[in-house]
Formats: structure tokens, C-alpha cells, sequence
């Protein structure tokens, strides 16, 4: 059902599986099904601007911007697409790689351990009842960006 909706829309290219990109499904787990169930952007729109901040370890500010993220449903719950647009202070970026667009959809991207962000294999958002609660990485890495909403 993915497949068909990312052909249609032009966005085949963000597929994140090949074996899934080959036509091929997977069985979802209870987990990945009722995370599914709970995200709302499969069936709501919503703009979301935000400030985000990224810090040293120290707690020195690093760097501070506005952002946007936009979900706009696919339609019958099937899923939604998202872009991203970043404001920093010299100048607005729109499109590239972070700024998406990609089809997030339930044979791909809904997994036991939450919604797995097709830019982002290693982060998860967790979808309780109400809406997403955490967007985090799976597995911190010493040394690495740690990045949490």
C-alpha cells in the first residue's frame, strides 16, 4: 500500500527497504500496530514551529533556530508525508535533505519499538494515546549528537 501511494505521489525515491521497495511486505507485531494506530498524523494535519536549541555537553548554547514541521495526511489513514522547513538567522532553508519531503506509512516505517522516521532508521517517535510523546534515538552512542524532542 506504501509503495503505491509514494509512486503516486513521486516520492518512490525515500523508500526506505529494499525488499520492501522489491514489492515484498512484513507482518507487524501488536506493537508496531497499535504505535500505528496512535499516530495522529496519519489522519491530521498539523504546522508545527518550534525553537530548537542544540547544546555542548558543558551546557554552553551552541546554536539556537526556528523550525517547522509539516504533516499533511495521505488520505484513509494510510499515512502522511512531512517536510521540514528550518529558519536560521542568515537565511530560511526549504528543501534538501533534511527538509524532506518523505512518506511515512505504516508497512515501512511502524515497528515495535515505534514510528521509525525514513531520514532517520536510527530514531523512533514513541506513539502513546494522544500523540507522539518521544522523538529519540534508539541507542545512544558515546560521542555522538544526542537528539530528543
Amino acid at each position: 500500500r506504501c509503495l503505491q501511494i509514494c509512486s503516486n505521489t513521486m516520492i518512490a525515491r525515500r523508500v526506505v527497504s529494499m525488499p520492501l521497495a522489491l514489492g515484498f511486505s512484513r507482518a507487524l507485531s501488536s506493537a508496531a500496530r497499535s504505535h500505528w494506530k496512535n499516530f495522529i498524523y496519519r489522519t491530521e494535519a498539523s504546522h508545527w514551529h518550534s525553537l530548537w536549541c542544540r547544546w555542548h555537553p558543558s551546557g554552553s548554547l551552541l546554536q539556537k533556530f526556528h523550525a517547522e514541521r509539516i504533516f499533511e495526511p495521505l488520505g484513509g489513514g494510510m499515512g502522511c508525508t512531512q517536510r521540514n522547513v528550518y529558519h536560521y538567522e542568515d537565511g530560511t532553508v526549504g528543501e534538501g535533505p533534511l527538509c524532506g519531503p518523505w512518506v511515512i506509512c505504516e508497512d515501512v516505517c511502524s515497528t515495535e519499538v515505534g514510528i521509525v522516521h525514513p531520514a532517520r532508521q536510527g530514531m523512533t517517535t514513541l506513539a502513546l494515546p494522544g500523540g507522539p510523546s518521544a522523538w529519540c534515538w534508539k541507542q545512544m552512542r558515546e560521542g555522538e549528537p544526542c537528539a530528543v524532542e
